[in-house]
């Protein structure tokens, strides 16, 4: 019954430490591994931000790129030009600043498509192969796979910007006076636009500073300029029309400009005539143009940006001669254009001097196109001209993109990767003209930091839990094994109290049985003698059971003390053995003595009668049902130590309580058996420590061994 009441406590205690440590790891490892996922969500999600800011940042700095291109003048994008501001009033060209190459750090080329379909760049002029560009091999290729994809280049012609681009009729009721003002014209570098943005001027510094964008605050600064900036409007320009013719026959000036060098050289050399012409007197044969140069002379300015200029008209420089009517004739158009404007020999000629040419420019817009089989994003324009209209554009460098890209991000290797399709990883559209770019980040560093720190969480959840659950396990087997002692010294006391009880009733049963006899002169008067002895007898059997039971109250409450003195072991044996002796004999059993002559020991004389007293009854009560019952005391000095062992033939220790056999109130026998408390031996082995000695069991068969050892004198 009260193993059943352990059990069931263990099975509690256990059941509610198991509910309570599995649903603690359970809660706590979802927890662990919602932490885990919100770490690399959180980090993929950051890399996804970061992706998406570089996509911002570069479609800021393409914005700002198209409106700082948008107010490029149209003739820059031919070889050689003529510049209103920069060269002289006569007949001059320079190279154009973009036939070296792109100025942007972002533009891979400009090109320009004319109405004819003929696809040209700056930096390749076929005509004056010497004003070729270090590029213009790769240039022509670009310009090669441009062709392939001319008809999403061509923007469609605007009705309203071909109608302000024709020249207006003069009115027939003009006066000289009205037809011979000059004209006021507007410069094609300074387009007729409202007054900029702060925004916009804002983006043009940033730009301008820094065109690679060197940290997030100008970022963000271009990112609001661009925002506030307005969006880049039609310019409407006005050039003189000298300016639009030289721009129109930009190469026939300049190798006439060579051809011209030669005969000025030759008049230099050539005598002079002798009656030289007056300025005054033209010569007839003379155009209108060569008479109004030679009426009012005007020096040639050159370029202050050391930009080449060609001198085609004014005085020739101090000590030269007079520059040759032949020469003059030769740089100077002659005709109307009747064609589309071209760049090379057989030009058209610019329009009557008397009206000024109108040209419309468009914004530059984003357009997607394939080039090389990969995505590809140019800007292009289209340019109304009273001969046609022109496409002019630029071509975005992927790979100035992607070093763009490793300098701004050069820990997560942000790359550009073109694609129809999103690619694994942290990625972002480049939202321009749907050009099929993405901003693709390197994740895998943060993600593994992440992991690492998930990882880590899993680590101090374990180390929590695994060492509380180990403590509370212990908790647990301590309150099972208390709660099992508890049970045991229940079922201890309830033994020991009936076995008390039956103990001290049998003898004094005896006693009273006995003297009643005694007192009222019953039974066989010559028996009286030994009815006193049976009184004595159970007497000191009861003097033995509560010398036991006051013995170990003594050592549980380790009170216990013997006064240990020098004496003969064998003396001492001998006399326990005869006083034991008689009441054996009665019993059926038989004692033996086996000693020698003396045996010198320390030893407290009544606790080695009580111990010797203990183990003859033992040998006594657990041979009863066998034949045999002589009982042996062997008396014999080992050393330092002398040895008393009493053995009988009985049936031996049970293999069950021969680990337990000087624990109290352990029997080997049921409750059917010979009466005894179980505090023989455990108080035996006490009293026999407390004299430096020892009680132990020697395993013989048959019967049972113990042997005490007492410290030698």
């Amino acid at each position: 019954m009260s193993s059943t009441r352990t059990l069931t406590a263990a099975l509690l205690v256990v059941g509610a430490l198991t509910a309570v440590l599995i649903g603690w790891f359970g809660s706590g490892w979802r927890a662990v591994e919602r932490e885990q996922r919100a770490l690399v969500a959180a980090a993929r999600a950051e890399a996804g931000e970061d992706a998406a800011r570089l996509a911002d940042e570069l479609v800021a700095e393409l914005e700002l790129l198209r409106a700082s291109e948008s107010q490029r003048p149209y003739f820059h994008y031919q070889n050689l030009f003529h510049d209103p501001r920069g060269a002289s009033l006569g007949w001059s060209v320079v190279p154009s600043p973009l036939a070296t190459g792109p100025s942007a750090a972002l533009v891979a080329m400009h090109f320009q498509l004319d109405p004819a379909g003929e696809l040209t760049s700056p930096t390749v002029n076929p005509e004056v192969p010497e004003n070729n560009a270090p590029v213009a091999a790769s240039d022509l290729a670009m310009l090669a796979e441009l062709a392939a994809v001319k008809a999403a280049l061509v923007a469609p012609a605007d009705p309203v910007q071909v109608a302000m681009a024709r020249p207006a009729p003069v009115a027939a009721a003009a006066s000289d006076e009205q037809t011979a003002r000059p004209v006021a014209v507007a410069r094609n570098d300074a387009p007729l636009e409202p007054k900029p943005a702060r925004g916009d001027k804002l983006a043009r510094k940033v730009a301008k500073d820094d065109p690679f964008g060197g940290d997030k605050v100008a970022v963000a600064s271009k990112k609001r300029a661009v925002k506030s900036a307005p969006e880049p409007v039609p310019q409407v320009v006005q050039i003189d029309p000298e300016v639009y013719a030289q721009n129109l026959q930009s190469n026939e000036i300049f190798v006439s400009s060579r051809q011209g060098k030669g005969e000025l050289q030759q008049a230099q050399q050539a005598p002079r005539p002798a009656a030289p012409r007056t300025p005054q007197e033209p010569q007839a044969s003379q155009t209108p143009q060569a008479q109004q140069a030679a009426r009012d002379p005007a020096p040639t300015a050159a370029r202050g940006d050391g930009d080449r200029s060609v001198q085609l008209a004014g005085n020739p420089p101090e000590g030269d001669g007079p520059v040759p009517d032949a020469a003059l004739a030769a740089a100077r158009p002659t005709a109307r254009p009747s064609a589309a404007p071209r760049t090379g020999a057989g030009a058209a000629a610019p329009p009557p001097p008397d009206r000024p040419v109108t040209i419309t420019i468009a914004p530059l817009v984003w357009r997607p196109v394939r080039l090389a089989g990969a995505p590809a994003l140019v800007a292009v324009r289209s340019v109304t001209t009273p001969d046609g209209q022109l496409t002019q554009g630029l071509v975005v460098s992927t790979e100035r993109l992607g070093e763009w890209l490793a300098e701004r991000e050069p820990a997560t290797h942000a790359a550009l990767v073109a694609a129809a399709e999103p690619p694994a990883g942290a990625v972002a559209p480049v939202a321009l003209a749907g050009v099929g770019w993405w901003i693709a980040l390197d994740d895998s560093a943060a993600l593994a930091a992440a992991r690492a720190a998930g990882d880590g969480l899993r680590s101090a959840f374990l180390g929590r839990f695994v060492p509380i659950t180990l403590l509370a396990l212990v908790c647990a087997v301590l309150v099972v094994l208390l709660t099992a002692r508890a049970e045991k010294l229940a079922r201890q006391r309830a033994r020991f109290a009936a076995a008390a009880a039956h103990e001290l009733r049998t003898p004094l049963a005896g006693i009273q049985l006995y003297g009643d006899m005694l007192v009222d002169g019953l039974g066989d008067p010559a028996k009286h003698r030994d009815y006193a002895r049976r009184v004595a007898e159970e007497a000191s059997r009861l003097g033995r059971v509560v010398a036991n039971v006051l013995g170990f109250s003594q050592l549980e409450r380790r009170s216990l003390a013997l006064r240990a003195e020098a004496g003969d072991a064998v003396e001492a044996v001998r006399a326990a053995v005869e006083r034991a002796e008689p009441a054996l004999l009665r019993a059926g059993a038989a004692v033996e003595l086996e000693a020698p002559a003396a045996a010198p020991a320390r030893f407290d004389r009544d606790a080695l009668a009580r111990i010797l007293g203990n183990l003859l009854d033992n040998a006594e009560k657990y041979t009863r049902e066998h034949e045999d019952r002589t009982i042996t005391v062997t008396v014999r000095p080992a050393g330092d130590r002398v040895e008393i062992e009493v053995a009988d033939r009985g049936p031996g220790l049970p293999p069950g309580l021969r680990r337990r056999r000087f624990e109290p109130f352990t029997r080997g026998i049921g409750d059917d058996g010979p009466p005894g408390l179980g505090l023989g031996l455990a108080l035996s082995q006490s009293l026999a420590q407390a004299m430096d000695g020892d009680l132990s069991w020697r395993d013989r068969s048959p019967g049972a061994t113990f042997v005490v050892t007492l410290p030698a004198r």
